[in-house]
């Protein structure tokens, strides 16, 4: 069960990640090609040496671990031009609310793609996390729920996690057939290879560019962190409850905007955190049991 700790751990880094995403592109500005350099080359530079250092490399000989691994790069390097977008016009916590839904995306997904089957209890226990997350982010006093459709955050969360979750899903496929190491090195330097082409030839080829600062690089380190533990926990377990633990991002997440922008914590966020730990307490037993 070391992968529940994994997939919790993985949730406090990606609450922490994405309040500092936030600062970073409210006050330095960072384009999104910018904020995907500070990202993904920390991830490819720590993980893709020790990837072949573990001869890891084997594996991209496996259509079964090289297939799903483009198509988790394609996917992703397309949304993060849709998060850049979400966290520059909305609260970090609001994003992890409505993105609360996404495991249940990931359950349908991972089941025609993988094959993964879930318990009844299995079943209950999502419905009550997501249900727990919904709620901490109806508590929040800054609603945004009345904008015209088209402007309202959900559209693009929608867009957002559904992308995400197929990612997430072509992610336990590889995973299957290879090493974390290998699949996180050999996925994030291609993607800063992306990035940095965009950043270097294409937003900036006429003109004076910006210069790195490596204080910006810690966005890299947290998204190392969380990332490895996730794909850690994948790897030995079922996509749709990986995420559903991960989901406690949203706790997290309001409890640090709480610590550090002196937020308010009432009642009902009290009471919806203690219904999402309650099913998570509950995943836990059910799979501790093999029910």
């Amino acid at each position: 069960m070391i992968w529940v700790v994994q997939s919790l751990f993985s949730a406090v880094f990606l609450a922490a990640r994405s309040i500092y995403d936030k600062h970073m592109l409210h006050a330095a500005k960072l384009s999104a090609a910018e904020l995907s350099i500070y990202r993904y080359t920390p991830i490819a530079l720590i993980t893709l040496p020790l990837a072949i250092y573990g001869m890891e490399y084997t594996a991209l000989n496996n259509p079964a671990f090289l297939w799903p691994m483009i198509a988790n790069i394609t996917l992703n390097t397309i949304n993060m031009l849709v998060y850049v977008r979400i966290v520059r016009n909305n609260d970090v916590s609001l994003m992890f609310g409505i993105q609360s839904l996404e495991p249940l995306l990931v359950a349908v997904i991972a089941f025609f793609l993988v094959g993964d089957t879930l318990s009844w209890l299995g079943v209950s226990s999502i419905f009550i996390i997501v249900s727990g997350c919904f709620l901490l982010q109806k508590s929040r006093d800054l609603e945004c729920m009345k904008k015209h459709w088209r402007h309202s955050p959900w559209l693009w969360v929608l867009i957002y996690m559904t992308l995400a979750a197929t990612a997430t899903s072509f992610s336990r496929m590889a995973l299957q057939s290879g090493e974390v190491l290998m699949y996180i090195g050999g996925r994030y330097s291609v993607m800063t290879l992306i990035y940095a082409v965009i950043f270097f030839f294409v937003l900036y080829k006429n003109e004076p560019r910006p210069s790195l600062k490596w204080k910006y690089f810690g966005t890299g380190i947290l998204s190392c962190a969380a990332v490895f533990l996730e794909m850690s926990a994948l790897q030995v377990a079922k996509a749709a409850y990986v995420e559903s633990l991960r989901r406690s991002s949203m706790f997290f997440a309001l409890a640090f905007e709480s610590l550090l922008f002196k937020k308010p914590w009432n009642t009902r966020r009290f009471l919806a955190s203690l219904l999402l730990f309650s099913g998570i307490g509950l995943l836990v037993f059910s799979l501790t049991l093999g029910i």
